[in-house]
């Protein structure tokens, strides 16, 4: 907290000094979107943007802020924004493959998160969002070649490993879900969802008592997955 007051001061020296010193205003939007001061976060990408309107990460910024507020169709425009500026700018297609997710428009989506692939070969969440929204279409094998990518890329990419011990839980390679799972927390130890999963496998292997034993490190964890 510290270090980010005493950021916003320096940068607020800058601008005294210069008031169109574009990059001031933005990491101060930037270290208020740290403090949680979003509409001041906002105020100072939109002054970044009034000195320098191709500032791309400023609209990529305060696309980010829109999505969490909920304005998921501003966010959109802003990322736009962002890619009209710089057409070779792989988070701001990315961002726009997790909205188009959250709105139920998959294919538009997969498009973006393609894009973003394209650009940057190593962006392992947009393999993993891929793996994702493929599990849920169905095609099961393309679900889990994108989560491999992803850990080729990122081989302590936790949720990742999680994801195919759920997988090949229901494709009934028990042994082998088990042994992802078992590497998602060897990653991660409180990945609440890898134990859960745990305790679903050996619930169904009939061993109950190891299966309670994950249940409640689960539960423990992360209240919500009793409901």
């Amino acid at each position: 907290k510290g270090d980010v007051e005493l950021a916003i001061s320096y940068y607020k020296k800058a601008i005294a000094i210069d008031p169109d010193y574009a990059s001031a205003y933005y990491n101060l939007g930037v270290m208020y979107a740290k403090k949680g001061d979003v509409e001041l976060a906002i105020s100072y990408y939109k002054k970044a943007i009034a000195i320098d309107p191709d500032y791309a990460s400023a609209y990529t910024n305060l696309g980010d802020i829109y999505d969490k507020k909920g304005d998921i169709e501003l966010a959109i425009s802003y990322y736009k924004k962002a890619i009209a500026i710089d057409p070779d700018y792989a988070l701001a297609y990315y961002n726009l493959g997790v909205v188009y997710a959250k709105k139920g428009d998959v294919e538009v989506a997969i498009s973006y998160y393609k894009k973003a692939i394209a650009i940057d070969p190593d962006d392992a969440d947009s393999y993993i969002n891929l793996g994702n929204i493929y599990y849920k279409k169905g095609d099961v094998e393309l679900a889990i070649s994108y989560y491999k990518k992803a850990i080729a890329i990122d081989p302590d990419y936790a949720s990742a490993y999680n994801n195919l011990g759920y997988i090949y839980d229901k494709k009934g390679d028990v042994e082998l879900a088990i042994s992802y799972c078992k590497k998602a927390i060897a990653i991660d130890p409180d990945y609440a969802l890898a134990y859960y999963n745990l305790g679903d496998i050996y619930d169904k292997k009939g061993d109950v008592e190891l299966a309670k034993s994950y249940y409640k490190k689960a539960y423990t964890l992360d209240p919500r997955l009793r409901n």
